[in-house]
């Protein structure tokens, strides 16, 4: 077992006490939050890998309230002119000391209010915000997992309150995916292991989302596979693989579909099976009930609830195909858990 597998398993526990702790401050952080993004002209989201896949999940949600969109925090240094007087930054950083936020705030010199979302509290994104949210992720080492998850979470708490929803149902709608998710710890290692055998060789995976939070897992899949178990992988909607992409359907294709929303269900079907008839090897992984061989169904759960348990069931197959593999599951080789290069 590895270190990155050691930090999955804490990852309910790590959700069960970030959820207690913003219950019992009465989510007061979380509504200053949403208070300053309303009253705001234009919110960008911004982070650099995992802290920018994350926002998927609720840029669509958000859209009907206030004007959001994300970006790579590289990519806006090299637009300095891009925030106005007025606009909210929301940088996300687990670390808080990536590079490309500490040059930022060099950068940005307080034409904008900044919202911090971060796992160090003695971190520069930490100091320097005007409002700053913790993960309360404890120590995270190997690639990202819990912290993840917890940002997600915390994501979904600020647009409850932006689209006037009660946290209440929010609550319990986080609070159910983790018994799904210590069941997943539990029972659901060598079913997913029976996945990742069909996924052999590895060497290039593709992840396709159909749903809000089911690109977030799209996103964050194709990364961590790209980090712990060294595969070639790539992301993309339904839509975004059609065109074009389509085309390497083969005997040796591999993908794994996500969807986290009903509303898509023939789309992602009407997809994976084209995918199949051409060689593909597929496995869609969804919070519905589908006729659909391959399918590994998480759960029947809000999207919310989904988002955390689809998170979990994506590390445990990163780390079956990783020891498949022979690679040492969420280990840094090259880089480190802090980017300091630009």
């Amino acid at each position: 077992m590895t270190g990155f597998y050691e930090e999955v398993m804490t990852q309910p526990s790590k959700l069960a006490g970030l959820l207690e702790i913003y219950k019992q401050e009465g989510y007061e952080t979380v509504r200053e939050a949403a208070a300053m993004i309303t009253q705001g002209n234009h919110v960008y989201f911004a982070g650099m890998g995992t802290s920018l896949n994350v926002a998927s999940c609720i840029l669509g949600r958000l859209s009907q309230q206030v004007s959001a969109s994300a970006l790579e925090a590289g990519e806006l240094l090299e637009m300095p002119g891009l925030l106005r007087e007025g606009d909210v930054l929301v940088l996300i950083s687990q670390s808080g000391e990536s590079i490309e936020i500490c040059r930022l705030f060099e950068q940005i010199k307080r034409r904008v209010k900044i919202i911090g979302i971060t796992n160090n509290e003695g971190s520069v994104l930490a100091k320097n915000s005007d409002l700053a949210l913790f993960l309360y992720a404890g120590t995270e080492e190997s690639i990202t997992n819990k912290t993840f998850t917890n940002t997600m979470a915390v994501l979904y708490m600020i647009e409850s309150v932006i689209n006037g929803k009660d946290l209440s149902e929010l609550e319990e709608r986080l609070y159910s995916a983790i018994p799904v998710m210590e069941e997943l710890l539990k029972t659901g290692k060598e079913e997913i292991r029976q996945w990742a055998q069909r996924l052999s060789p590895a060497d290039v995976i593709h992840f396709i989302g159909a749903g809000a939070a089911a690109v977030s897992l799209a996103q964050q899949s194709a990364l961590i596979f790209m980090e712990g178990a060294q595969c070639s992988a790539r992301a993309f909607s339904v839509g975004g693989f059609r065109h074009g992409p389509i085309e390497i359907c083969s005997k040796q294709h591999r993908a794994v579909l996500y969807l986290s929303d009903g509303k898509y269900m023939e789309k992602i079907l009407n997809l994976a099976r084209e995918m199949q008839y051409y060689g593909s090897e597929v496995v869609i992984v969804s919070n519905q009930s589908m006729d659909f061989g391959s399918h590994f169904f998480v759960g029947s759960m809000a999207e919310e609830g989904f988002a955390m348990a689809g998170a979990l069931f994506m590390e445990i197959l990163l780390y079956q195909v990783a020891s498949m593999r022979g690679v040492a599951a969420g280990e840094f080789h090259i880089t480190n858990k802090i980017c300091k290069k630009e």
